[in-house]
This record gives structure tokens, sequence and C-alpha cells, in this order.
């Protein structure tokens, strides 16, 4: 249930074009955790906003922020992430999660590539996660996710996931080779406060399972989401092309690739790419 003053300030932020946003605080009580809302006008990226509470504030377990313009906002590595200004869903959320080694931290990339892809779900058919987070309607990526971590021992002391979903955008003017937006694909408008209350409670429902230690699970439905699962299709390695198909992905992530020979070979994320 969404307590008043989070639809308040979500109607605000979206809505309200006159009003100067700094920062509105709000709470979203769902099904499992409570979330607390920041919503800005303007970010260089949510993610190095989030970076920056981390110094600030201890209590900040389960804080979203909103970014209704990001103007570097980034994704893997060096790559930088497209949106229009006020048409997509660009946000941050922050976990301190509890003993959780650092060998598990692609759990937490599994918990939440399954909740942004489950919400897509809803909407369209063919949604798949390409390895390792990306999320795609057919051969289109529609949403891209960050995860940073920070460290602490053997264990991960908190978590900063960044999410980019292509809403409402219709036109896209980077080199970008295959992005695609709900409303391209349904011809619908969408509310963007509305959607993101339903994406924040699938993304819940997905990390309640990793609180709850239900990595079975998890390991499971992300295997069963995989784009190309099926199949020998080509991949790149190093300039070198080669057919193969998804054997496995490891519990840290790495992606075990079997050629028709029957040989396979374990790659890290960057090692290996997808041949379109």
């Amino acid at each position: 249930m969404l307590a008043l003053n989070s639809i308040i300030a979500l109607y605000i932020y979206f809505n309200y074009k006159m009003y100067i946003c700094t920062k509105i605080m709000s709470k979203m009580d769902l099904r499992s955790g409570e979330y607390t809302v920041i919503v800005k006008n303007t970010l260089e990226s949510t993610n190095s906003f989030a970076k920056a509470l981390l110094t600030q504030d201890k209590n900040i377990d389960r804080t979203v922020i909103v970014a209704k313009k990001q103007t570097k906002g980034r994704g893997q590595n060096t790559n930088k992430w497209e949106s229009a200004d006020g048409k997509n869903l660009t946000f941050s959320i922050m976990y301190f999660p509890k003993d959780m080694f650092v060998s598990q931290q692609f759990y937490l990339s599994r918990a939440i590539a399954l909740g942004v892809a489950d919400y897509l779900s809803e909407k369209v058919n063919n949604v798949s996660i390409k390895w390792p987070n990306d999320i795609y309607v057919g051969e289109n990526k529609i949403a891209g996710i960050l995860i940073e971590n920070t460290v602490k021992g053997a264990n991960i002391s908190s978590v900063i996931c960044g999410v980019g979903i292509n809403i409402n955008q219709e036109k896209f003017i980077s080199d970008a080779p295959n992005p695609v937006s709900l409303k391209q694909l349904t011809g619908d408008d969408y509310s963007l406060e509305d959607e993101l209350i339903v994406l924040i409670q699938c993304i819940e429902n997905r990390y309640s399972l990793l609180e709850n230690y239900e990595l079975d699970l998890l390991d499971k439905d992300y295997n069963y989401m995989l784009f190309k699962k099926l199949g020998y299709h080509m991949f790149n390695e190093k300039g070198v092309i080669f057919k193969a198909r998804i054997h496995s992905i490891t519990e840290i992530g790495q992606m075990v690739l079997e050629k028709e020979d029957g040989g396979k070979k374990t790659y890290n994320f960057k090692e290996v790419s997808y041949l379109t």
C-alpha cells in the first residue's frame, strides 16, 4: 500500500512542472520492506548521488533515488545510458544486505534483473535477460542495470542498483544499436509514477528471495530467462567468431559456453560477446 505522502511527492515530481524540486522524501510501504524515495529534477547520475549518501547517512536501506534528467547516466564499464528528459525511469536503489558474502554478489544481479524482467513481462512478451543483466524484448534492449557494491572484509556491506528503463521515449539518437521502449512496443503512454511503484514492488519481491536465501530459485529463474538460451548461436571472443550454446552460469556469474564438439569454456563479463 502506497502512503499518501508518497503519492503527493511523486505527483509533484512528475506532473507539477513549475515546481523546482530539490529534494522530496517519501515512504513507499510495500509488501516486504519500506522504501524511501528521493526525487531530483536533475542529476549527473543516480548511482553517483547514492554513493554520496553513503558517506552522510547510514540509515538508508531501501532508499530509491529518482532523476527526471540524468546528464551523465552510466552503464556497464564506460558505457553511457541515453534517456530523454522526463520520458523514462532512471533511478537507483540502495540496499544493505545482511551476511552476504562477496562470492554471492552475482545473486544480487540475478534478483534485480529478474525483478525488472518480471515487471516488463506483465506488459510485453519475449522478455529475456542478456548476460549479465541487460533486459531485452526480442532482439532489442529495453533496460540496463548497473550494480556497484561496497565490500567490508568477506561481506558485501552496501549495494547501489542503478536501473534505466525505456518507457515513453520514441526516438533514440545515440549510437546504441538496438534500443526500444514500452511505448514503441505497445503504442501506449505510461504514467511514470505509477510504473515506478509497480516496478519497485517487482524488484522487492525478488530481493526478498535473496534475503530469505532462496538462491536456488533465483538461479533457476535467471537461467530460464536467459537471452538466446536455446540452441547454438554465434559468439565473438577477441575477434574469433565461433558457434556455441549457453551451458550454464556459474554461482559467481561466469558464463559457460559449449561448442558443437562438446568443448566447454568459462568466460568473465566482457571476455566474450554475442554476435548479432
